[in-house]
């Protein structure tokens, strides 16, 4: 790969390029890899990210449900970048977009996560990095508009989907993790219980959603949060992307936070919009849509353990599994589900 990636690079810069060195970067639970560039070029070190694909196959397909075409000419996450990057959405440049050498070569952004920065901040400093993920977030819910050349508005979260997701986790989060039979009775108070919930976030208008916007897919660089791994873009309700912030399985903002901060996304929709947001409601809406998300994670993370052979995610579990029995204690309607799990699932006790 070295050498194609240094003829790219004698292409795009269009002069000779010397010393070039690939490290390897952590990655995720997908099937692309990633690589820093490092190179001299006119006598000064530059680097840039190699997204390497895996051939023989869409890196971009998603193996929790069938997100993409296969007749569309144009990787997703090329896509999806055009749509956003016509918005100033804050999203890395993709500065050689052919993939027809196995790869992408995009803008280094460094290695700074959200995730590293809340780790260590202080509750006011966490405070300022959280509004401003937000403030992105409601940056991109108001200006991505419908656009039938932006495959994210070709697919929606709707209750199959949900339900998929709900199964999931019932069937790896529980079932295939902890190796129990769930009784029959048992399944069907799940089933009522899911579908219910379900059904009301399908209910919910439908806008643009990131669909994994949370503190390992948010970049800081020069104080300003960017957007990764948007590629499984698709339009959801509005507070999918928030429940995904505030409730995400890599690290607990704390309850108290969490209202606060949704509270914050209310007032300041709200400003923009100039209609009110009832903030409650809103609580309420992110409170639900993150029952499904983190049961859909757990479920995930169980799934990759036991089908793909990768457990570094089973640690989350318990964290993403306290998120869901907070959630459900502050629901009285859902207090059944919440008891039933507990019988199976000793990190919802």
């Amino acid at each position: 790969m070295e050498h194609n990636v240094t003829s790219i690079l004698h292409r795009l810069y269009d002069s000779p390029v010397s010393e070039l060195a690939l490290e390897r970067l952590p990655g995720d639970a997908s099937d692309r890899a990633y690589y820093r560039a490092k190179f001299m070029i006119d006598q000064k070190c530059q680097t840039v990210i190699v997204m390497a694909l895996k051939r023989g196959s869409n890196p971009f397909k998603s193996e929790e449900i069938e997100l993409y075409h296969d007749d569309l000419a144009e990787l997703p996450f090329i896509n999806i970048q055009k749509f956003l990057g016509k918005l100033e959405i804050a999203v890395p440049q993709i500065l050689w977009p052919d993939d027809s050498e196995g790869f992408l070569l995009l803008e280094d952004l460094g290695d700074t996560l959200l995730l590293h920065l809340a780790e260590r901040a202080d509750e006011e400093e966490r405070w300022r990095l959280y509004c401003k993920a937000i403030d992105e977030l409601m940056k991109m819910q108001v200006y991505a508009k419908p656009d039938k050349k932006c495959m994210a508005f070709t697919k929606m979260f709707n209750a199959p989907m949900f339900n998929w997701e709900l199964d999931h986790f019932t069937e790896y989060g529980i079932e295939k993790r902890l190796q129990v039979t769930i009784f029959d009775q048992d399944r069907e108070t799940i089933f009522n219980h899911t579908r219910k919930i379900s059904s009301k976030l399908d209910s919910l208008p439908k806008i643009f959603c990131h669909r994994d916007y949370h503190s390992r897919n948010l970049m800081v660089f020069n104080d300003k949060i960017y957007m990764i791994d948007f590629q499984d873009a698709l339009t959801g309700p509005a507070v999918y992307d928030l429940a995904s912030l505030l409730r995400d399985s890599y690290i607990d903002l704390g309850g108290a936070m969490v209202e606060e901060l949704a509270r914050y996304y209310s007032f300041e929709m709200s400003k923009v919009k100039g209609e009110e947001i009832n903030p409650d409601e809103v609580i309420y809406l992110t409170r639900l849509q993150a029952i499904q998300r983190n049961l859909k994670a757990a479920g995930r993370f169980g799934y990759i353990d036991i089908v793909k052979g990768n457990p570094k995610f089973l640690a989350d579990i318990p964290r993403t599994l306290s998120y869901v029995k907070a959630n459900l204690i502050a629901m009285p309607e859902h207090h059944e589900l919440l008891h039933v799990y507990q019988k199976y699932v000793k990190e919802l006790r």
